[in-house]
């Protein structure tokens, strides 16, 4: 049944009473504004913040430890791959075969493995730990690839794709050097020498690896990520279940698929949660302090024949322009501060791992989480005002009028103004957060 006043479909007029009541109340319009702006400033500024935080938390550990890979077996053979291949337990399966090293005597101490992965650990558990790679994985015979911090090492600061770089190297346990020139087919950033002190590896193409004549199991070593990564040690034995291996093998976990973010994402996620609640007393409260203060002019509605549905659109209308105004304007200064406010934060924290990179993110995810987040908090703090106003009755309006005026008149000096009201609670939350968001800075 549609809801009738004077007898028709009144739309029209409703639209028009809720926005003569917007422009009458002036003042609750400015600090309802002010309290959509903050929620979504603060949101938007947590959230920014919060995600480039876990994000650089990840990355860092992930380049420190230098693979992607969850556990890695040693001594594996061909049966063992084609049967870790096939298994369900397994996501991920790379092969890395370490056939030497390389003679770094001239090289301030460091270490370089010749090494040859095959295509699924390069791409796979390799690349998301490395930046600024230049040119491709090597294919010839003679070609090599090789991180940047080893090639400072070598002397050279400036490297060319193709160029050419003269080497000693032995193969297997055969201790006697071979001494050979190879062409830089590529090279990168590598992290995991700040970790493992200059220590890497030379990539060498399948074509050496095959030529060195070297078996298969005693040089290659498996590179697994598991399909359940929530606990590596458990999934290490139930494929110790369901796979053969020897006692000489081992089972080397990476101490990233042990790392906890809960201990990141909980106190975060208690900052949105207390962001959202205060921007919900902040609406709730200006609201229900003017409703009261208008109790008559609803009253006068329901006078007329203005139906609990309508008197709640009302409400609900002033609510949404308010919102069209405070949550655009928040996620845009949210913004704004956020690209000053988390490179700075992000400094604060991983001053120690500047090395490793940091991410500063700004996903549109962000912006339409906070813009939802605000807007939910925006019709959850209306509700129950919007309710007080749809069930004033015109007696009782009538009756509040004159109690009020005479209390206006007795108790003038006790009386709380909305502005008062609201600008404290603004303060108030804009002091605890600051006390919440101190331990990250």
């Amino acid at each position: 049944m549609d809801d009738i006043l004077f007898g028709n479909n009144n739309q029209a007029t409703i639209n028009r009473l809720a926005k003569r009541s917007y422009r009458a109340n002036k003042q609750r319009n400015v600090f309802v504004t002010i309290a959509l702006f903050l929620t979504a400033f603060m949101i938007t500024s947590v959230f920014s913040l919060g995600c480039s935080y876990f994000e650089t938390y990840q990355m860092q550990q992930i380049r420190a430890m230098g693979t992607t890979a969850d556990v890695a077996i040693t001594s594996l053979s061909e049966e063992q791959y084609e049967e870790l291949s096939r298994s369900s337990l397994v996501s991920v399966v790379g092969v890395s075969q370490r056939l030497g090293s390389i003679d770094t005597s001239g090289m301030d101490d460091a270490l370089l493995s010749i090494t040859w992965i095959d295509e699924t650990e390069w791409q796979e558990h390799r690349v998301p730990t490395i930046s600024d790679i230049h040119g491709d994985y090597p294919q010839a015979k003679n070609e090599i690839m090789l991180p940047t911090w080893a090639l400072r090492a070598m002397g050279i600061d400036d490297p060319q794709i193709g160029m050419n770089i003269s080497l000693s190297y032995q193969l297997g346990t055969d201790y006697q050097y071979i001494s050979d020139e190879f062409v830089l087919s590529g090279y990168y950033t590598d992290y995991s020498a700040s970790r493992a002190g200059n220590r890497g590896a030379a990539y060498v193409s399948e074509l050496f690896a095959t030529q060195t004549g070297l078996p298969f199991d005693s040089v290659s070593t498996a590179m697994i990520s598991f399909s359940d990564d929530s606990n590596a040690l458990r999934s290490c034995e139930k494929l110790k279940r369901k796979i053969s291996f020897t006692e000489s093998q081992s089972f080397e976990i990476v101490p990233i698929a042990q790392s906890n973010s809960t201990t990141i994402v909980l106190p975060l996620a208690a900052i949105i949660v207390f962001i959202i609640i205060s921007g919900y007393l902040l609406i709730y409260n200006i609201l229900y302090i003017s409703i009261s203060r208008d109790t008559q002019f609803y009253g006068q509605l329901k006078t007329i024949g203005t139906t609990k549905r309508q008197i709640k659109r009302i409400v609900r209308s002033q609510i949404f322009r308010t919102a069209v105004i405070g949550i655009p304007s928040g996620l845009i200064v949210g913004g704004i501060v956020s690209l000053g406010l988390v490179p700075f934060a992000m400094n604060m924290m991983y001053s120690s791992d500047t090395d490793l990179g940091e991410i500063v993110s700004f996903s549109p995810i962000i912006f339409a989480g906070a813009a939802i987040f605000t807007f939910f908090t925006a019709i959850i703090g209306s509700m129950k005002p919007a309710k007080i106003a749809a069930s004033i009755s015109p007696v009782a309006a009538s009756r509040y009028t004159e109690a009020n005026t005479r209390s206006y008149r007795d108790h003038k000096s006790h009386r709380t103004k909305l502005s008062r009201m609201a600008r404290d609670n603004i303060l108030e939350t804009l002091k605890a957060l600051s006390l919440l968001l101190r331990p990250y800075f």
